[in-house]
């Protein structure tokens, strides 16, 4: 019995697989996020440096906007509350920054967007309704599809932690540069971290979500200027 249950899920968990996957062709693995940065400035300098880091940003930013603001997006994707997805797209969207951070968002969400249309998972009303949100997000259409693979609202934030962190570590890997060896351990010492944010994601209200991570915003805007760089932010 357990094992045809976990036979008749696998189509779900693969397509939880696919969506959160950096390699997926929406250019996730061409921006940094103001990582590169503090790198350069030496805030961040080697394994013990990425990993707190990248736990302060799933701690605060994660925990309490990133992950809260998807939860309700899938909410209203299951509600077909286009004018409540549009809201939330325009939040998230003001809540970015930088020029940078903006154009990442928008450049992926567009991408996934084009896959989208692609998908034959995804309804061809929801399509319609991803083209008319203008300035269209990369949580917004992540959410859209999400929903659409029937994943579970912890799943699916889940996926979308792991995806930020491994393609983090892999641009600390490059950039610093770290071995192999020390990526798997930071992604295995961010692993119960991001579970944390998940669970603090799920119960925080909106009247209490926060996006304030200042030294984030201030790397990511002095990137812009950066003489020297790898990634697109």
């Amino acid at each position: 019995m357990d094992n045809a249950y976990s036979v008749r899920s696998l189509p779900r968990l693969i397509g939880m697989m696919r969506l959160a996957s950096p390699s997926l062709p929406v250019g996730a693995f061409s921006y940094s996020q103001g990582l590169e940065t503090a790198i350069e400035k030496n805030i961040v300098l080697d394994l013990n440096t990425t990993q707190q880091w990248l736990e302060s940003i799933l701690r605060n930013s994660f925990s309490y906007f990133e992950l809260p603001i998807i939860r309700e997006m899938m909410r209203a994707w299951a509600n077909k509350d286009i004018e409540k997805i549009s809201d939330l797209n325009r939040e998230y969207l003001i809540t970015r920054e930088t020029q940078e951070l903006r154009a990442e968002t928008r450049s992926m969400g567009n991408a996934l967007v084009a896959i989208a249309k692609n998908d034959l998972t995804v309804e061809g009303a929801s399509i319609e309704s991803l083209l008319k949100i203008s300035d269209i997000c990369y949580p917004t259409v992540y959410a859209c599809m999400a929903h659409e693979l029937k994943l579970d609202v912890s799943e699916a934030l889940a996926g979308y932690a792991w995806s930020w962190a491994e393609n983090q570590v892999m641009a600390a890997i490059k950039t610093i540069p770290l071995g192999q060896t020390a990526g798997q351990q930071i992604l295995s010492a961010l692993s119960p971290i991001m579970a944390d944010a998940v669970e603090i994601s799920l119960g925080v209200e909106e009247s209490d979500w926060s996006n304030f991570c200042p030294v984030l915003a201030i790397m990511s805007s002095q990137h812009e200027t950066q003489y020297s760089r790898l990634f697109r932010s």
